[in-house]
């Protein structure tokens, strides 16, 4: 966006330069240095417009375009931001060559080391005379406000979702055992050259290269995984949870099973198992039945479920498991019996 080159008046660029008020024969600051025309009194002092600065990174700099209405008698212009509070010392200043479109001049301020904070800073811009006309007059010194502001926040994401307020899964082998995260830095619109951190809390579980973001499954278990910048006090971070999954495989037993709607516990019931290959213990699984009409469950303990089709309605039911990250599932197809009638026969 452009900000004009005004201190307020919603920064509006000038409208217009009142005429210079000087003397035929008398120049800006003395006599005529020669070869330099007399300034005619009719010719107004040139204008020029500042819009608004904006933040970029790589390295992270402030460009501040000038707008130049006099390049007839302006070569270009001496640009300096000076920080709130800050010296000489703090100043930055333009360097190299301005990026020039038509009338408007884009001058670079880099940072050696951006503000980890919000910081006021405030734009000097003073206009350099061509070789020649030295003389004439030149617009004065013009300034205007710009705050530059500071990452206020980072969202950790893995395959481009936002997964802050979830858990990612890994397994300890396989295609899958490793996960890239990214943190995007907020304000998303402003541009940042500070480098991202990563850290775990326990490596042993998941370790997390402290540059690039990629988590590494190590053993089962959870860790948090948490992304900065910023030096302390100003420091800004974020972190999402990583369960490692130790597991390598998943059964249940039985596979299948004919359940009846009457009859025997033998006949309606079974109880469900499922065993896992490589498991500590920490794995967490989740269970689900694709029809309830046909086959109620309730969980025994651990990893084993009752299973009964006592009074409910014939047809089949599918049972899956599958671990928490679904790396794995296994099945377990019902088919349910109607009983018509149960005859009871004499004994022999």
């Amino acid at each position: 966006m452009l900000l004009a080159f005004c201190l307020a008046a919603g920064m509006i660029p000038v409208a217009g330069a009142a005429a210079a008020s000087v003397d035929p024969g008398a120049t800006l600051g003395g006599s005529t240095p020669p070869g330099i025309a007399e300034i005619d009194p009719e010719i107004p002092t040139p204008e020029i417009s500042l819009f608004r600065a904006r933040a970029a990174a790589g390295p992270e700099f402030i460009r501040v375009p000038v707008k130049n209405n006099d390049p007839a008698r302006i070569e270009g212009f001496a640009v300096t931001a000076l920080p709130e509070g800050g010296g000489e010392a703090d100043m930055l200043s333009a360097s190299g060559e301005p990026e020039v479109s038509g009338e408007v001049y884009s001058y670079k301020l880099y940072f050696s080391d951006p503000p980890q904070r919000d910081t006021g800073f405030t734009i000097s811009v003073t206009p350099v005379a061509k070789a020649g006309r030295a003389g004439f007059d030149l617009p004065k010194t013009k300034t205007s406000s710009y705050t530059y502001r500071a990452i206020e926040s980072l969202t950790i994401k893995a395959g481009g979702e936002a997964v802050g307020d979830k858990t990612v899964y890994l397994q300890t082998g396989g295609e899958r055992q490793t996960v890239q995260l990214t943190a995007d830095k907020n304000p998303t619109s402003q541009s940042y050259a500070a480098e991202v951190l990563w850290s775990s809390s326990d490596p042993a579980i998941a370790s997390v290269d402290p540059v690039t973001g990629m988590v590494t499954g190590n053993t089962g278990g959870t860790v948090t995984i948490t992304a900065s910048v910023y030096d302390a006090p100003d420091t800004v971070s974020a972190s999402c949870t990583v369960t490692v999954v130790p597991i390598s495989g998943i059964g249940l037993n039985p596979a299948s099973k004919t359940l009846f709607t009457g009859g025997t516990a033998a006949e309606t019931d079974f109880e469900l198992t499922a065993t896992l290959t490589g498991d500590n213990g920490s794995t967490e699984l989740v269970w689900e039945n694709s029809s309830p009409d046909q086959v109620n469950m309730t969980k025994v303990s651990g990893n084993v479920y009752h299973l009964s089709a006592f009074g409910k309605q014939p047809g089949s039911a599918t049972i899956t498991v599958t671990d928490k990250g679904g790396f794995y599932k296994a099945t377990c197809t019902v088919t349910v019996v109607q009983v018509q009638s149960v005859s009871v026969l004499p004994s022999t």
